[in-house]
């Protein structure tokens, strides 16, 4: 139930001198920003619940403002992240409803149960729960001083274990070496167990380009309309272009990694296949037997990364080369 002071207490306890009212003086920062939703958070819930705040390292060294409301009697709290809800802000979205868009979030994904850190430690209890992600080397190089990896030409494998589901989607534990090295396995033992689950519990998808378009189309127009339109200008021939990813479409380029897809992939058309890594979340593999320029693709994928592609989600500028008679992988 909405706390009808929420708003004016929160910044009454931030700007003493105002009449109790949020004016867009009130923030004019990222900082006094999150000042503002701390307070009225720290409001809305009272005792029995720790709110605060937390820069969050993602992907490609990115530092998030994570807000972090638990209930005290569980160990686990959703991570809600306000970058977005500040650029929402300055467009012109009302701090009210931002405020309260923030409660829904946490009502949504609030843990209710304590998690036993204990196991984590336990190889044999966690070692179903360990996955993993391909991500680049260069623009994760502080991680990985402190993480065991595998090393897929300019890009790794990196371990997590797999909590559950959180605002993003999925609960993650990123696996750090004091973690690792008290299960008394090898990187390589790691590493297999990683792919397997990944494999099981994140199924491979290779769709083609046209199917996907014709997907993206429909959102906007009913199926059999979307088919015609895409029947008549785009055909398997004109786009021998497919996606690879999974099926939560999340870090879904380490399928290039799943044993077999590659090859499974490359015979069924009968070719080698460039790999262009549109990010982290899927991957376009192009036939290399229609005889496409390697330095207009890596062109290609420079620009996406430069222009289309977020900075945390970017995987590599590179493109790969898969070489089906010999079962190899590696830059073009």
């Amino acid at each position: 139930m909405r706390n009808t002071n929420l708003f004016n207490n929160a910044v009454a306890n931030n700007n003493s001198d105002n009449n109790g009212g949020i004016t867009m003086t009130d923030i004019n920062s990222m900082d006094s920003f999150v000042k503002v939703v701390l307070g009225a958070m720290k409001v809305r819930f009272g005792e029995g619940y720790k709110v605060d705040v937390n820069k969050v390292m993602k992907n490609n060294g990115l530092e998030l403002t994570g807000l972090c409301i638990r209930d005290e009697s569980v160990n686990l709290a959703p991570t809600i992240y306000l970058e977005q809800f500040y650029n929402q802000y300055n467009e012109g979205r009302g701090l009210e409803d931002i405020l309260e868009n923030i409660v829904y979030i946490y009502e949504s994904h609030k843990v209710t149960y304590d998690f036993d850190v204990s196991s984590i430690m336990d190889f044999d209890r966690v070692q179903d729960k360990i996955c993993c992600k391909l991500i680049s080397a260069s623009r994760n190089a502080e991680l990985l001083k402190n993480a065991p990896y595998v090393t897929v030409e300019d890009m790794v494998i990196v371990f997590f274990v797999l909590l559950g589901h959180d605002v993003d989607g999925t609960a993650t534990i990123t696996i750090k070496n004091d973690l690792f090295n008290s299960w008394g396995i090898t990187v390589d033992e790691l590493y297999n167990i990683a792919l397997s689950n990944t494999e099981s519990r994140l199924r491979g998808t290779v769709r083609s380009m046209s199917s996907v378009l014709t997907e993206i189309m429909a959102i906007e127009m009913d199926e059999a309309t979307a088919t015609e339109f895409f029947d008549l200008f785009i055909s398997e021939d004109d786009v021998p272009m497919y996606i690879a990813t999974n099926e939560s479409k999340q870090y879904g380029a380490t399928v290039i990694v799943y044993r077999d897809l590659l090859k499974e992939v490359a015979n069924k058309l009968n070719s080698d296949l460039y790999i262009l890594p549109s990010s982290v979340h899927e991957t376009i593999l192009v036939p290399a037997s229609i005889g496409m320029n390697v330095d207009e693709l890596k062109d290609m994928v420079m620009c996406v990364n430069s222009t289309e592609v977020a900075e945390e989600e970017v995987l590599s500028d590179s493109v790969y080369y898969y070489d089906r008679a010999l079962d190899i992988f590696q830059l073009a």
